[in-house]
């Protein structure tokens, strides 16, 4: 039996005299939504955010910089005509591999060659990169240049050739050992480099890093590559 007819039993009514029943529920009144603040441009304020910003970006970039490359000085004028005596450079030691035409910084054994360090200067030397390990380099007395692997070495940066009274171990060639490169500097006739007993073959672990930038004199900045 359903509910319908159980209530016309109990109560006697008829279905159209049962009482209607209305249920009403009171729903929560939705609060109105806060009007955003309209913000104030406060100057002072905005300042220090760009402020602060701006420094740590500067900051980050120094450090990267810093760990990335270094300032050094160039001692004599061995790398004339493209870096001269007293400037100063951006030496790039971050993931560096030697490379032959690159410009390096190197720190030899000081002990070793202790007669062209002058006291109270850098104890690195700048020179270039002219052989890897492995290479052969001979003398071309032809062409007063040096032969890598028996092709004329690009050699584009110097002013004058090299005489043959400069050539130095290059004369009777050598092979570049394993970890170590084959340095010199651009003024043949000046430079001391591994054509010298004093220096001869170069470690890779003396390099320091590859020279990528000329800082000092300001107006003769030059950027040579990464």
């Amino acid at each position: 039996m359903d509910r319908k007819k159980r209530a016309i039993e109990i109560t006697g009514l008829q279905d159209s005299e049962l009482p209607e029943v209305q249920v009403t529920v009171a729903l929560p009144a939705e609060k109105p939504k806060p009007k955003a603040k309209k913000k104030k441009f406060n100057p002072a304020r905005e300042l220090y955010d760009w402020v602060q910003t701006a420094t740590r970006a500067i900051a980050f970039f120094v450090t990267l910089f810093a760990l990335a490359a270094v300032p050094y000085l160039v001692p004599g004028a061995t790398m004339q005509e493209v870096l001269d005596n007293n400037e100063i450079v951006m030496a790039r030691r971050l993931l560096y591999s030697p490379a032959r035409g690159d410009m390096v910084v190197f720190r030899p054994d000081p002990a070793e060659i202790e007669e062209i360090f002058v006291e109270g200067r850098e104890d690195t030397l700048v020179k270039r990169v002219i052989g890897l390990q492995g290479d052969v380099l001979r003398y071309d007395e032809e062409s007063q240049a040096v032969l890598v692997n028996g092709e004329l070495a690009d050699e584009s940066f110097l002013r004058f050739p090299m005489p043959a009274d400069y050539a130095g171990n290059l004369i009777e060639g050598v092979t570049v050992p394993d970890g170590h490169v084959y340095l010199m500097g651009d003024f043949r006739e000046l430079s001391i480099d591994s054509r010298n007993p004093e220096i001869g073959f170069v470690d890779t672990r003396e390099i320091i890093g590859k020279v990528i930038l000329r800082v000092y004199p300001l107006r003769e900045m030059v950027y040579f590559g990464w």
